[in-house]
């Protein structure tokens, strides 16, 4: 009698086990187009610390160098979302591309810089004139330009534009191919040490507030509200373990996207880590419309309606404290 009722004890405890296995919610899957740049942090922490598959998501990344190539993948429907700072946005909207805007993952003033030789003559952003000054065309580091070159009395018509990828940057600087270049950073911090004592960098924390965002298609807004709502929560916990584990999270970022640890902390400062919708982003964008439509970087002639591109609910939904706009 006891094993007959062992036995359907037994039963009755694999029935339950597979019960619980059988209501088990799938993981919502989700391509995510993200970059090796610092401004990706907080994405690299979250799959790395399982953020994203406790929120139900199973997060399929690819890694791009530039967000400019992260937005390109999720506008082809390679990705479904994307990582990207806003310049790439700004071009896609003025030549009347339609996308959706639904986070500010970091901001920065001082990520963005110029690297100059200091034998070609070059103490100060004034000595740029006449210098041969490479840098992406259509990137960040051309309007960052453009602002340094302005705010000290000079035109791009000034200096001898060279258009290089970011990865010919360095040689062409070690090789004296140019005088100065425009980057970001990680780049900006390692070509600056290889070039050592010769290099000199100008920064200017008033000219430029870079934003680096989480951009989607406007459909994919209507189909899959609920995957943009837990990625933020993925994100927003790695916000926070960004804060409370910092060396932790440094040694991520260093081991995913394969820079030094020492290079990873220099920039970390420079960069703040939060998940937000602030005005700032439309300033900055209509700066770059205005300034890119005056030199006829782009074919549109009028300056779209940005705010129209932001996409509000999910952050609302998930932190609606994190809006600083007035609603």
């Amino acid at each position: 009698m006891r094993t007959v009722v062992l036995f359907f004890v037994c039963v009755l405890f694999l029935s339950a086990c597979d019960k619980t296995r059988s209501v088990s919610p799938a993981l919502q899957k989700v391509n995510l187009a993200y970059t090796s740049q610092p401004q990706s942090a907080l994405m690299h922490i979250a799959i790395e610390k399982g953020f994203f598959r406790d929120e139900g998501l199973d997060v399929h990344g690819t890694i791009f160098e530039l967000g400019r190539a992260a937005m390109a993948s999720m506008l082809k429907d390679d990705d479904d979302i994307a990582s990207v700072a806003e310049t790439p946005i700004m071009y896609h909207v003025v030549k009347g591309g339609e996308i959706s805007i639904f986070a500010n993952i970091v901001t920065t003033n001082t990520n963005n810089g110029i690297l100059a030789r200091q034998d070609a003559g070059i103490q100060r952003p004034e000595d740029l004139k006449g210098k041969r000054v490479g840098f992406p065309k259509g990137s960040t580091a051309e309007f960052f330009l453009s602002a340094m070159l302005s705010a000290h009395g000079l035109e791009m018509s000034d200096i001898h534009p060279v258009y290089l990828k970011p990865n010919e940057l360095q040689a062409a600087i070690m090789d004296d191919l140019v005088d100065a270049i425009s980057i970001w950073n990680y780049k900006l911090a390692l070509i600056a040490d290889a070039l050592g004592f010769n290099g000199i960098v100008f920064l200017d924390k008033e000219l430029y507030t870079e934003s680096f965002n989480l951009v989607c298609q406007p459909d994919y807004t209507k189909r899959h509200p609920e995957v943009l709502e837990a990625l933020l929560r993925g994100l927003l916990r790695a916000e926070k373990f960004s804060l409370t584990h910092l060396l932790e999270s440094q040694e991520i970022m260093a081991r995913r996207t394969q820079v030094p640890l020492k290079t990873v902390q220099k920039v970390w400062p420079e960069f703040k880590f939060k998940i937000s919708l602030a005005p700032t982003l439309l300033i900055t964008l209509d700066d770059e419309a205005r300034w890119a439509l005056q030199n006829q970087f782009a074919e549109a002639t009028a300056e779209p309606d940005f705010l129209s591109h932001i996409y509000f609910d999910a952050l609302r939904t998930v932190k609606p404290e994190a809006i600083k706009f007035r609603q």
